[in-house]
């Protein structure tokens, strides 16, 4: 059985799989850098090394298609760049693991899964389970923190969210509708949702962000509707929209609200508020003059770019000051393209970005995992512009990047 299931886009972690067989690939080298990921005066020097996650099917088995209907037996591996193999387990319906990217990710060189059978949800940790609960969740969000695993399920029947640690319930909410989905800032779970009920026969709506368990209610301004909102270091980064007058405003704790650029045109919605340990950046659309929606990406309230006509986000990704995506022109059929700090380039032909799971962007590098259109080819991978194919029937689930001490050998 294959669930997919899209949701606001949160910065994600995962990693690589390959064949159990032959590497028929250059070995990327790995990139080094000086990590201050261990805080204090010193840094340390650190190896930047990409991860990934692939399925891989009998040979013969046309993956795409998927004629048996997520029942046939196939492996995942993580691996790193290098080709070397540091787990597999076997997927499928009769292991209560699938090969979804949406239920797949990794997490510190550690794959995990969720899984739902007839009445259960099923976590698994590279392959072996480490806990179940009752009910049918997609999730909205998974981390780890403190030896426990934190989740974010939207009931697959239903309406809702359960927000739980090590498959115990903490809070949940029967009517809730998730905005903001589980992530950690400054090691701690966060996320948030916004509820609309019917009060003295007027409709209205509360936004709540969620932190360490501790549930805090979002007060915006008369005439304001909240576009999106997110935590970075501890403070609330908050974009508002004017219900009359169409301005949008962006504030910190709600604190200085100042009115975010558009070049003059009008702000027509808000999609989306991404970040990493720097920045916060906010997409969404500006209505230009003959009436035409553009996306536009904001970095705070600094209007950063308006991105081509007709230009589509599949995914967004970023990086410090650096902000990526992966996108398409007109409708969904032709090739994708990557976005990088205002620049276009065209991914191979015939390949694709099929989530955003399956692509990581740190320290100024990236990799790009792409699966083919048709299982007659092989899935390749990108890090920094450089290709790398593989000999695999099959598919990337999953991409993550780990800092690994610096040893001269490792470029040899």
């Amino acid at each position: 059985m294959r669930d997919i299931y899209f949701l606001f886009q949160i910065v994600f972690l995962p990693l690589f799989l390959l064949s159990c067989g032959k590497q028929s690939w250059e070995t990327p080298r790995r990139i080094p850098q000086y990590s201050t990921e261990t805080g204090g005066a010193e840094q340390q020097p650190r190896n930047l090394v990409f991860n990934l996650v692939l399925a891989e099917y009998p040979e013969g088995y046309d993956w795409i298609r998927d004629t048996q209907y997520g029942t046939v037996d196939c492996d995942i591996v993580l691996m790193r760049q290098d080709g070397m193999r540091l787990h597999g387990f076997k997927a499928g319906y009769y292991h209560d693991v699938s090969t979804d990217p949406d239920m797949v990710r990794c997490i510190d060189g550690h794959v995990f899964t969720d899984y739902s059978t007839e009445d259960m949800t099923v976590i698994k940790r590279d392959g072996e389970e480490i806990f179940r609960y009752e009910g049918r969740e997609m999730m909205a969000g998974f981390v780890e923190s403190g030896g426990s695993v934190y989740t974010l399920g939207i009931p697959r029947e239903g309406s809702g969210w359960v927000y739980r640690q090590n498959g115990n319930v903490l809070s949940s909410s029967s009517a809730g509708t998730v905005m903001l989905g589980l992530y950690l800032d400054e090691g701690v779970p966060v996320f948030g949702y916004r509820i609309t009920e019917v009060v003295d026969y007027r409709t209205e709506t509360r936004y709540y962000v969620v932190r360490d368990g501790v549930q805090t209610r979002i007060m915006p301004g008369q005439q304001e509707t909240v576009a999106g909102f997110r935590l970075l270091d501890g403070k609330l980064c908050l974009v508002t929209l004017d219900s009359v007058t169409g301005e949008a405003f962006w504030s910190v704790n709600r604190q200085g609200r100042i009115g975010m650029e558009t070049a003059g045109a009008k702000v027509s919605g808000m999609e989306q508020m991404v970040a990493d340990t720097v920045a916060v950046y906010s997409v969404g659309y500006l209505e230009t003059g003959d009436g035409a929606a553009r996306t536009a990406i904001w970095k705070g309230p600094v209007l950063y770019d308006v991105l081509d006509e007709s230009f589509n986000l599949v995914a967004c990704f970023p990086d410090g000051d650096d902000f990526n995506a992966v996108g398409y022109y007109g409708d969904d059929s032709g090739s994708q393209f990557l976005y990088r700090n205002g620049g276009y380039s065209p991914l191979p032909d015939g390949y694709r970005l099929d989530s955003g799971t399956s692509a990581v962007f740190a320290g100024g590098h990236y990799c790009l995992c792409l699966n083919p259109v048709s299982a007659a080819s092989p899935p390749l991978y990108i890090i920094d512009g450089q290709e790398y194919r593989t000999e695999v029937n099959g598919c990337f689930l999953a991409a993550g990047a780990v800092w690994e001490t610096y040893q001269d050998n490792t470029l040899d």
